[in-house]
């Protein structure tokens, strides 16, 4: 440096400290499902609303499926937050057992036994009509595979997964 030169650092604002990111998604549920009782199911029919904060990023994710196909093999975020109605005559008429609940998941290629799988578990006690079961976590996916939502009610209940419910994922790196 010579003298009378000034030397400039560039300050915070002139940084881009944040990454750019590559594949990303936020969906909602776009109706009420229906889920008997003792029944696994896949969780289906997603959309991606318009609303301010909700995005999809890259290729992966198909909203009618809820199905996420990794377009490169990396670890990625996932979670999901399901909203459980339980209808007031069910819980009026249907005492509930200890065994009674409700589980989430979030699985690879519909092998929630085989692979790894992100799990959550809540009992049905819930003295609300409506409760929220939420799951989160890392799961490395291979080019190709996918992943979805699950979920397992092992009551004798009627439960209603309801509208605005959501699932969201992000590639956190390879």
């Amino acid at each position: 440096m010579t003298e009378g030169t000034e030397l400039h650092l560039p300050n915070l604002e002139e940084l881009e400290l944040l990454p750019t990111l590559p594949i990303a998604f936020h969906c909602k549920l776009s109706r009420d499902l229906d889920i008997p009782g003792k029944s696994l199911i896949e969780v289906v029919n997603f959309r991606t609303p318009i609303d301010t904060g909700s995005f999809q990023r890259g290729r992966g994710l198909d909203v009618r499926s809820g199905r996420f196909t990794a377009p490169r093999t990396a670890i990625y975020q996932l979670s999901a937050n399901l909203h459980i109605g339980q209808r007031l005559s069910d819980v009026k008429s249907r005492e509930l057992k200890p065994r009674d609940n409700v589980r989430i998941l979030i699985c690879i290629n519909s092998m929630c036994q085989r692979h790894t799988s992100l799990e959550f578990v809540s009992g049905m006690e819930s003295n609300s009509r409506v409760f929220t079961v939420a799951v989160s976590g890392l799961l490395q996916i291979e080019e190709g595979q996918y992943a979805s939502v699950y979920i397992d009610n092992s009551s004798g209940r009627r439960i209603e997964i309801q509208v605005g419910s959501d699932y969201s994922g992000v590639l956190m790196g390879v």
